[in-house]
């Protein structure tokens, strides 16, 4: 008899085994590997909600706390800007003082001297510093003009006024020379006054040429 035909014939008793019955026997289960992924999955997925949620949480308060402080701080940043207002404005105060500061000449001793000279036959009305910019080659050099308006009775008085701010030595500074200008006015024909107006021009004397 064959090989092949010993293989065809049915076994020598039947098979009695339900396989749905036996004990499962693998080494390792799939269905728990699934359940464990799926577990982390889930877990990841929450741990990474739960921190944009705080993340969103610790933002908001960031910003409620700093709104209550811009709010509590508003006032003193309202009265810093006001003092720096004022700053600003008493700089420039102290500026235009400097200014006078730096003529050759003071001025608070210019009409101290100009009231001790002042006859008793001339008037003062109003009296001005003008400080003036000019371009002299290629520097620029500043001259001082006083003005001196007023009236007097007598142009003999005018003159004698005139002759005693050229020797007041407030005006003689060094660097600088001294020009006087006097304009008249007509005569009141009822009181008999003279209107004027003294110019007193202080000017940098020019340097002289190099040899």
């Amino acid at each position: 008899m064959s090989r092949s035909r010993k293989n065809i014939q049915p076994n020598w008793r039947p098979n009695f085994v339900k396989t749905s019955e036996l004990p499962d026997i693998k080494v390792v289960r799939t269905d728990f590997i699934i359940n464990f992924v799926v577990i982390v999955l889930m877990l990841t997925l929450g741990f990474y909600v739960l921190q944009h949620e705080y993340r969103f949480y610790v933002l908001d308060k960031t910003i409620a706390v700093m709104e209550q402080r811009i709010q509590i701080a508003e006032p003193e940043d309202t009265m810093s800007l006001k003092l720096s207002r004022e700053f600003t404005d008493a700089a420039e105060h102290i500026a235009e003082v400097e200014k006078f500061y730096a003529a050759p000449f003071q001025v608070q001793d210019l009409l101290i001297q100009l009231t001790q000279l002042r006859p008793e036959q001339l008037i003062f009305k109003q009296i001005s510093v003008v400080e003036s910019l000019a371009k002299e080659e290629a520097a620029q050099v500043v001259s001082y003009r006083i003005n001196v308006t007023g009236e007097v009775i007598s142009l003999t008085v005018l003159d004698e006024f005139k002759g005693a701010l050229a020797a007041l030595d407030l005006f003689n500074y060094a660097g600088y020379t001294l020009d006087i200008d006097e304009t008249l006015q007509g005569r009141d024909a009822e009181s008999g006054i003279f209107p004027y107006t003294l110019q007193i021009t202080l000017k940098p004397v020019k340097p002289a040429p190099a040899a």
